[in-house]
């Protein structure tokens, strides 16, 4: 299932909005099962002699601390981008129990946003489309059951999928960008309107390490589009395409404002 969907960036808004209230409060239905797991499975005996609610509260706590660790907070431009592949992103920079605790919060929401979506009839299940850069099939498919009335056949297919793109495939797609007649040791300079094609860092530090992606201009400038004030007219935003290691080209791009402040 694809998690970067309408309902996944609705569950994500509706989990940041509790996560980041103070004080903290379940997003979902089934977040109370999650957090007596958790407390079970901590074996702190601090927290296990505590009462219920201060227990739950207390695990809230815990994950909404996790949050803030990843830029996370009640701040309103900290979270006004709900994209749940940056959240992903950036939860696997926290310790395993915390990406335990808050990806299971954040799935149970979801859970109960897609059972609102059924229950209205927006939702509309379909054959997901897989997307990453190697899809193998982990093992034989599976048989679940078999229809008593037609006999048809219920398989369980596991497939590994990686969405992650190497060092080399990044450099060879920043080398096609170059194009064929140019001049050597000339390259594009940016402007206000629109970045350069390239590598980028990240300003802020995420748990320790700094992030890397490449972009690559939506837009390329040509012999006749040299002169800024052209672009502008057909692409005003700057719009970059970029790549991360771990998710691979992200099928939303980036404005270059966004982009220079961020990297």
């Amino acid at each position: 299932f694809d998690v970067d969907s309408r309902f996944g960036r609705r569950a994500l808004k509706r989990f940041y909005d509790c996560m980041t209230a103070d004080p903290p409060y379940t997003p979902s239905r089934g977040s109370n099962a999650i957090l007596d797991a958790h407390v079970a499975a901590s074996g702190s005996f601090s927290l296990q002699e505590k009462e219920l609610t201060d227990q739950r509260l207390s695990v809230l706590e815990q994950a909404k601390y996790g949050l803030e660790e990843i830029g996370i907070d009640h701040r309103a431009d900290s979270r006004k981008d709900v994209q749940v592949k940056v959240f992903l992103n950036r939860i696997a920079g926290l310790t395993v129990a915390k990406q335990n605790l808050v990806f299971a919060l954040f799935m149970s929401t979801m859970d109960d946003v897609i059972s609102e979506a059924k229950a209205t009839g927006e939702y509309e299940g379909s054959v997901e489309d897989f997307r990453a850069t190697t899809i193998e099939l982990h093992c034989k498919p599976e048989e679940i059951t078999v229809d008593s009335t037609s006999g048809a056949k219920t398989r369980l297919t596991t497939f590994t999928v990686d969405r992650g793109v190497s060092f080399l495939q990044a450099v060879q797609m920043c080398l096609d960008c170059v194009p064929p007649n140019s001049k050597p040791n000339v390259e594009i300079e940016a402007t206000d309107s629109v970045a350069r094609t390239g590598f980028y860092m990240s300003k802020r530090q995420i748990m320790g390490r700094t992030l890397v992606l490449f972009a690559k201009r939506k837009v390329e400038v040509t012999e006749d589009d040299e002169n800024d004030h052209n672009r502008i007219d057909y692409d005003p935003m700057g719009l970059m395409v970029i790549t991360r290691p771990n998710t691979g080209t992200n099928p939303f791009e980036m404005p270059t404002g966004d982009l220079h402040q961020r990297y």
